[in-house]
């Protein structure tokens, strides 16, 4: 992650590869599933952050992480996903 001091304004970024390991074993109706599979992908994150005081911010922050694929039994789906927080942030 890399931060950037614009006075006030904190902008913030990162990115990387990922890699998720995913499992599933279940015994309901019948039929038996007990699978896993291991899936690599691309993960992004970023920010903007204002600073009221030394102790005190507030920012937006988003997260992404796209390319991956899994295989459980006979589902085919991924791992990725976005999300987007506001933060409100004090420091000790």
């Amino acid at each position: 992650r890399k931060e950037f001091d614009w006075g006030k304004w904190r902008p913030a970024f990162g990115a990387g590869a990922a890699l998720v390991a995913a499992a599933v074993d279940n015994d309901a109706g019948g039929g038996v599933v007990d699978d896993e599979d291991v899936t690599s992908g691309y993960y992004a994150h970023g920010g903007l952050f204002y600073d009221f005081d030394s102790k005190a911010f507030i920012g937006l922050d988003a997260r992404v992480m796209t390319g991956t694929e899994l295989e459980l039994g006979a589902i085919e789906t991924n791992a990725d996903y976005q999300q987007f927080t506001l933060v409100l942030g004090l420091r000790f």
